[in-house]
């Protein structure tokens, strides 16, 4: 059994505690970078099929940058994607 073969006297050290801790700030920090990054390229792929769904009906391509930058609320740099990578409505 793999429980019965781990060292548990790692945590009996004097540093047992802070390597756990450092292990779980990492994980912590590996998990939202990840999140983040799935969130963003979700984001991305609805914008692209609006445009296509826009394009297939007919818009212009200014239009469909006005239609797309109406409903951002940052700067078009964020591709359409606020902070967490979720689609913004206008107000």
């Amino acid at each position: 059994m793999l429980l019965a073969e781990f060292p548990w006297q790692v945590f009996m050290t004097p540093f047992g505690i802070p390597i756990v801790a450092i292990v779980c700030v990492f994980t912590w920090l590996a998990i939202q970078s990840i999140s983040i990054a799935v969130a963003k390229v979700m984001c991305n792929r609805s914008d692209t099929e609006l445009k296509m769904e826009l394009l297939a009906r007919g818009f212009t391509s200014e239009e469909i940058a006005r239609t797309v930058e109406a409903g951002r609320t940052e700067a078009p740099t964020r591709q359409g994607c606020d902070r967490a990578g979720t689609r913004q409505a206008a107000i």
